[in-house]
């Protein structure tokens, strides 16, 4: 298996879906989100600056003195899904695979925050990565934020860590911003600099991550991952006899999944799959399911989730000018030969 290129210029891929079928995804085979171009880091030279009460720069070893932890995080774009939306909204043209698990580890973010004094009137933490590039005529570093509450929660990490190697170069080496269960935008890479502020940040990302014209009444900021799941094996137009077993993969920034369902008929019936546990609250759910079916012809397989809060996929995509939030249901057609 290997990515699956959308855009070469800045270059960004997808995770093959086959990879889905397990806890975490190796680091080459994790989705690949650029803005820009990766920007060239020395590690010895590197240097974070954090802002509350008081301000810190902090080199990697600096960083390293603060107790260390290890998060599996589901990341996603929130723009996944994009190019299955009728008509296609302009944006990276992605299909299914912009989605990937990581154990992540650094510091927690709170801990940062926590020794420089968080401020009594903060509300957000804005991030700043070293990429940068034109953006409607104008240079643009990358900035987005996060709001206080999250930003102090266990999922937010400082990271340089990926699956116990250093971060790679397309992953935000040697530094990054992970938040579980946000899409993948607010996790900065290439981190330089964190800072509470005391109002909403009107950067330029922040304003282009909303909901506009939405088919569903959505507006304002795209928040939490939507509840999704995909089907890793078996894959679109694969021939298979015998008894069959469906696996995949779900998540959601809501809430922990508590179901996935499975129709072999196209959506007419369905019947639940069996969980693997999450190695975390923030991490994808494995699900498998075994099918044998009645005969030989073609079969359409289609999954959906539930999550705690009692979120369920949608049967069809909800659309809106940016693209963002499709998480409406994974089927794939097969076909049984005895």
């Amino acid at each position: 298996m290997e990515l699956l290129p959308v855009e070469q210029d800045p270059f960004n891929a997808e995770t093959p879906l086959a990879a889905l079928d397990a806890a975490v995804t190796p680091n080459d085979l994790f989705y690949v989100r650029n803005h820009f171009a990766v920007p060239s880091a020395q590690e010895a030279l590197w240097r974070l600056q954090v802002a509350g009460d008081t301000r810190q720069e902090l080199s990697l070893d600096d960083l390293k003195r603060f107790p260390f932890e290890e998060v599996a995080v589901t990341l996603e774009c929130a723009g996944n899904g994009r190019e299955l939306m009728d008509p296609t909204p302009e944006g990276t043209p992605w299909r299914w695979g912009a989605v990937a698990t990581a154990r992540f580890g650094g510091t927690p973010l709170s801990d940062l925050l926590t020794s420089v004094g968080v401020p009594g009137d903060g509300v957000e933490v804005v991030a700043t990565g070293a990429d940068s590039g034109e953006v409607d005529g104008s240079i643009e570093q990358y900035s987005f934020s996060v709001p206080l509450d999250i930003a102090m929660s266990d999922g937010a990490i400082v990271a340089w860590r990926m699956n116990g190697d250093p971060l790679p170069p397309d992953h935000g080496f040697p530094l990054r911003l992970v938040v579980g269960g946000s899409y993948g935008m607010a996790s900065v890479k290439w981190l330089t600099s964190l800072a509470i502020t005391a109002k909403p940040f009107a950067g330029h990302f922040v304003g282009r991550y909303r909901y506009e014209d939405d088919s569903a009444g959505r507006s304002g900021p795209v928040g939490p991952i939507l509840v999704r799941s995909l089907m890793a094996r078996p894959a679109e137009g694969d021939r298979v006899s015998g008894e069959v077993e469906l696996t995949g993969s779900a998540w959601s920034g809501l809430g922990a999944i508590v179901s996935v369902e499975v129709s072999t008929d196209g959506g007419d019936s369905w019947a639940e799959a069996e969980l693997q546990e999450a190695e975390s609250r923030y991490a994808a759910t494995i699900w498998t399911f075994r099918w044998s079916a009645p005969g030989p012809g073609s079969y359409e397989l289609v999954c959906r989730a539930t999550d705690a809060a009692g979120n369920t996929q949608p049967a069809l995509s909800t659309w809106n000018s940016l693209g963002y939030g499709n998480n409406h249901y994974h089927s794939v057609s097969v076909e049984v030969t005895d």
